[in-house]
């Protein structure tokens, strides 16, 4: 009989044999890639690739970016995510949404992914109300990045502090080319998303300087000029948190180069010249 000391063994590298594994639920997959940080590596890829989803637009990467993804569609298949991976859905904590036009049928994200702390929407039009719902209940969310997005709303306001809130965990915020369209309900509310008249669509950048954010650290902004300069001073004054902002070219003007001047020695301010 051979003797063995079980502290000895390679469990790191059992966890990544196929035959192995093979024994495993998707259960004590997801509880063994949560013993150390290798265990974790390994296992991220084999762990997600298991989930039965099909694909082609929203990308999921859990344990802070580490290797694999899964991808789906944004339609019932993505709204049964939790009852078909319950245990799996509180690890997961960067979300992607790319090109996905349905301002209707964004599904609550809070209730599906509770622990994100990193959201990035790309090439969308949203209602407004669709997305302020789930990210204000984020409560570790700490990053934000939101690139060519149409925000639609239906409500009069001269602006969006009081119907989109961000949690207070919120560090870092990106916003490229982002505009908002006030519509009214009488009107056909898919015409703002997809412009298929031939009627001018008034809209205007959606920038949410007029937000206060405890802790914000990181600021950037592009797509828009000059002319909202003010707005971003009045920003800077409002949250005193904030040591980095980014912003472009096209925004310079001489009162804002005076400003920068001034507050250079308290914020980070950095030229996206490209």
């Amino acid at each position: 009989m051979i003797d063995f000391n079980p502290h000895e063994i390679n469990w790191v590298f059992i966890l990544t044999l196929k035959e192995f594994r093979a024994y495993l639920s998707i259960n004590e997959k997801s509880e063994a890639s949560l013993l150390n940080k290798t265990c974790r590596i390994k296992l991220t890829p084999i762990l997600f690739k298991s989930i039965n989803l099909r694909l082609n637009t929203i990308k999921y990467n859990a344990f802070n970016n580490y290797s694999s993804k899964v991808v789906s569609s944004l339609d019932q298949i993505v709204l049964n995510f939790e009852a078909n991976c319950s245990k799996i859905k509180s690890y997961v904590n960067h979300l992607t949404i790319d090109t996905f036009f349905n301002i209707y049928k964004l599904p609550p994200i809070h209730l599906i992914f509770p622990n994100l702390t990193s959201i990035k929407i790309m090439k969308n039009s949203i209602h407004l109300s669709a997305i302020a719902i789930s990210f204000e209940k984020l409560e570790n969310l700490k990053a934000l990045e939101l690139e060519n997005i149409t925000i639609l709303n239906f409500q009069s306001s001269n602006g969006t502090a009081d119907m989109l809130k961000l949690p207070d965990s919120l560090i870092t915020l990106k916003l490229k080319e982002c505009y908002i369209i006030n519509n009214s309900m009488t009107n056909d509310p898919y015409k703002g998303a997809y412009n298929y008249s031939d009627e001018a669509i008034s809209k205007k950048c959606f920038d949410m300087m007029d937000h206060y954010f405890p802790n914000i650290i990181s600021y950037s902004i592009s797509g828009y000029n000059s002319s909202r300069n003010q707005r971003l001073i009045n920003f800077v004054y409002r949250n005193p948190t904030l040591k980095t902002m980014t912003l472009t070219k096209c925004t310079l003007d001489p009162r804002i180069l005076d400003f920068i001047n001034e507050k250079s020695s308290k914020v980070n301010f950095v030229i996206d010249i490209s």
